[in-house]
């Protein structure tokens, strides 16, 4: 567990959000990551807000999907606490993300629409398609391009 500090502005707004929540747990029960993280969604907010820290991991689990504000009687939004969380985290520095996979979504991103990595690059009498997927280029974007260079025909 790493824990990246938050700004202030991010700890105001989580401190907002905990004051409204009157811990009903409706959202907790509701989610499919929350209980890793504690014991109810009051305690979470509580403890990033004391710590003035969160777990990394735990902003990142978030599937942003908008099931706790829907399930609130108080139309809390929990997706919304972390991803002001995961702005603040990508704020501190790209070293932060690299074991959540950021190296491949950015490998991705600059790649995806290459014609290198595009259908339109493949010839009609190719028998063969390479495709490394999200985990190899999140490992090694080098593999990938070398891989990808071994494998072209001359």
């Amino acid at each position: 567990m790493q824990k990246i500090s938050l700004s202030k502005e991010t700890i105001k707004y989580i401190k907002e959000e905990n004051k409204r929540c009157i811990d009903c747990k409706k959202c907790y029960k509701a989610c499919p990551m929350m209980d890793k993280y504690g014991e109810s969604p009051k305690a979470i907010m509580e403890g990033i807000t004391t710590d003035k820290k969160i777990d990394k991991a735990m902003a990142y689990s978030c599937m942003l999907c908008g099931l706790c504000k829907k399930v609130c009687p108080k139309d809390i939004d929990l997706g919304d606490v972390f991803y002001k969380s995961r702005k603040d985290i990508f704020s501190a520095g790209e070293n932060n993300l690299k074991d959540l996979g950021y190296k491949s979504v950015k490998f991705h991103q600059q790649n995806s629409f290459s014609s290198v990595f595009s259908y339109n690059s493949i010839k009609k009498d190719h028998k063969t398609v390479f495709m490394p997927g999200c985990s190899l280029a999140s490992y090694s974007d080098k593999i990938v391009v070398d891989t990808f260079k071994y494998l072209k025909p001359k």
